[in-house]
């Protein structure tokens, strides 16, 4: 076999190992050398053969794990995590010790990755604002215990463990202060820094941020143990291959065009109203599909409503999954908050639509990281039309990727397709995290 050939065959095999993204950015980097490099490039080929083997061996000790074997996973199986026997409630109340706090069903998408982790029915759910029987329907496969925050406040009953993205309600005492005795953040945007490093971060024991970064940031505002989980929600982005042609199917898109995919955000810091025409446009070359944020069509219907005069191929207004947006996407367009910074986990093309005073939004800040990656990317103002140019621009996508995967060691642990099953036994581990937290005040 041709050496060429032979690197060919190995980068094929290689580029599935997502999850170990630190040595598969040298081996990518390698491979990319070698095969332009001669056939008699034999130096570079032993290089890259003992990173394979390094790269191999550490695949094999993630096996180690008891696991339940799934078709959808092809290297990570899932696995499946029992709490600990102290984790029954010792005043047999038949009630668990760790309770999962939902104001949206859109959590579902951010929470669902680590229920699956869980044993049925080793966590209770309670409901803060959704419909009790939509979020029953939704919550079924889960097999968990379902109260209303208003039931438990009533009973005068507490958990041991509360999971919140944030506290809802700060009125004094706090809502999840009211709710547990020890509450745990898990982190769901890198986005708005101006309200996700707010003060509150102080009412938690435990926070589960996505990485390095936000591990640092909110050591500065609390005093909280910090674990860093990578992101749960995007796991089955990098352990399923999607089938193309039924995503292109599902969101009315055609197979011949590139799929260009907007997710802007809401309130001040939304690009819709800027950009909506120079969007519009692009049906014209691409497939166009605009996922609006969940609550513009709860509070913001005017906005939503004006949207429809377009000829975009999909417009969606619901909770549903963003992942599959993910995976369909050829481009994507970003304003501020989580979305444009998951891209950088996903590793897709973006673009950067500039709002006017976002960086003194109180929501952002100058030193937001939806605010500073546009330091790195560039970012687009609705007066320059200048979309499609960098849409087609083949040499700013060569340089954005290098970026990209720099960025991401920043933000992100590197726990690429099985975040889920760090931050599922984080919280089988609570109680020793909580007492390293109270040892250290």
């Amino acid at each position: 076999m041709r050496i060429a050939d032979f690197l060919r065959s190995l980068r094929g095999w290689i580029t599935g190992l997502n999850a170990i993204s630190a040595r598969f950015d040298i081996v990518q980097t390698r491979l990319d050398s070698a095969l332009a490099a001669d056939d008699k490039n034999i130096q570079a080929l032993k290089k890259i053969e003992e990173t394979a083997e390094r790269i191999e061996k550490s695949v094999a000790s993630l096996h180690s794990f008891k696991i339940i074997n799934t078709p959808s996973l092809d290297i990570f199986p899932t696995i499946q995590i029992s709490p600990p026997a102290s984790f029954c409630d010792p005043r047999n109340t038949g009630r668990n010790k760790l309770a999962f706090l939902l104001h949206s069903l859109e959590l579902c998408n951010h929470f669902g990755p680590v229920w699956d982790m869980l044993s049925k029915g080793s966590f209770d759910v309670l409901l803060h604002g959704p419909d009790e029987i939509e979020a029953r329907e939704t919550l079924s496969r889960w097999h968990c215990s379902i109260r209303s925050t208003s039931e438990v406040l009533e009973s005068g009953s507490r958990y041991s463990y509360l999971v919140s993205n944030h506290p809802v309600d700060i009125s004094e005492p706090p809502l999840i202060q009211r709710l547990a005795d020890h509450n745990v953040r898990f982190m769901y945007a890198a986005g708005k820094s101006g309200w996700n490093l707010s003060g509150w971060n102080a009412l938690y024991d435990v926070i589960l941020s996505f990485g390095p970064y936000h591990a640092t940031a909110f050591g500065e505002v609390s005093d909280a143990t910090v674990v860093q989980m990578g992101y749960p929600r995007f796991d089955r982005y990098f352990n399923e291959r999607p089938d193309r042609l039924d995503l292109l199917s599902r969101y009315g898109c055609d197979p011949a065009r590139r799929t260009v995919v907007w997710l802007p955000t809401w309130k001040g810091l939304s690009s819709v109203g800027w950009f909506d025409e120079e969007i519009n446009e692009l049906t014209s070359e691409y497939n166009v599909v605009v996922k609006l944020h969940p609550l513009m069509r709860e509070h913001e219907l005017d906005r939503v409503n004006s949207l429809h005069k377009y000829h975009f191929n999909c417009l969606i207004t619901d909770a549903s999954d963003n992942l599959p947006l993910y995976q369909l996407a050829d481009y994507m367009l970003f304003d501020y908050g989580g979305p444009p910074m998951a891209a950088i986990y996903a590793d897709k093309n973006l673009l950067l639509l500039d709002v006017p005073g976002a960086e003194n939004d109180p929501l952002t800040g100058s030193d937001s990281p939806d605010v500073l990656i546009r330091k790195a990317f560039g970012s687009v103002t609705h007066a320059e039309y200048r979309i499609a140019t960098q849409l087609a621009d083949s040499h700013l996508w060569e340089v954005q990727a290098l970026l990209r995967r720099q960025l991401r060691k920043s933000y992100f642990a590197p726990y690429y397709g099985f975040s889920a099953s760090v931050a599922a036994n984080a919280l089988m581990r609570l109680e020793a995290l909580v007492e390293q937290n109270t040892s250290e005040r």
